[in-house]
């Protein structure tokens, strides 16, 4: 007989299952018989699976963390959103005039319209890794005191960063 470890959504029996060597709904007699790389696979989409579920049921969470953020991050600005055009368009001066009259630069296209384009990207991928990295560290009282998935603090700080590309991406 072959016996199942613990259900998919309990991720207390997800953490032992995967501590006593089964990961994801496998069974005993199942497992000599698949090669070890495809187990590390299979365990891998199993999490992956159990993680976006779990997303999903603390979804209400993830949009309210996303709210606070924004309302946090404009709420002490006079312009508001204002502030994710604006920073892009005097970096975009900035780059101008350095590359066009110090070190001039060719591009086929016009080159504020190139360095827009790449402060834009560049300034949503820093923006999202550095809040990213933080939201933890900042959260710190609430990550020790309450269950939530923890994956939620960084893909709210991601969330706020593109709602800043958006926003920068309308002109």
């Amino acid at each position: 007989k072959s016996r199942q470890y613990g259900t998919a959504g309990n991720t207390a029996s997800r953490h032992s299952r995967i501590a006593a060597g089964f990961p994801g709904r496998l069974t005993i007699s199942v497992l000599p018989r698949i090669p070890a790389v495809c187990r590390d696979r299979i365990a891998v989409g199993t999490d992956f699976k159990e993680m976006v579920t779990e997303q999903y049921q603390f979804r209400e969470l993830l949009y309210q963390m996303t709210r606070r953020d924004l309302l946090l991050r404009y709420k002490q600005t006079v312009m508001g959103f204002g502030w994710a055009i604006f920073m892009p368009l005097v970096n975009t001066v900035l780059f101008t005039v350095i590359f066009t009259r110090v070190a001039p630069l060719t591009t086929d296209i016009p080159y504020p319209l190139f360095a827009y384009c790449g402060l834009l990207a560049w300034n949503f991928t820093s923006s999202s890794l550095r809040f990213a990295a933080n939201s933890l560290t900042l959260n710190a009282q609430l990550v020790t005191k309450v269950y939530f998935p923890r994956e939620i603090l960084p893909i709210s700080a991601v969330i706020v960063s593109l709602v800043d590309f958006s926003v920068g991406s309308t002109i």
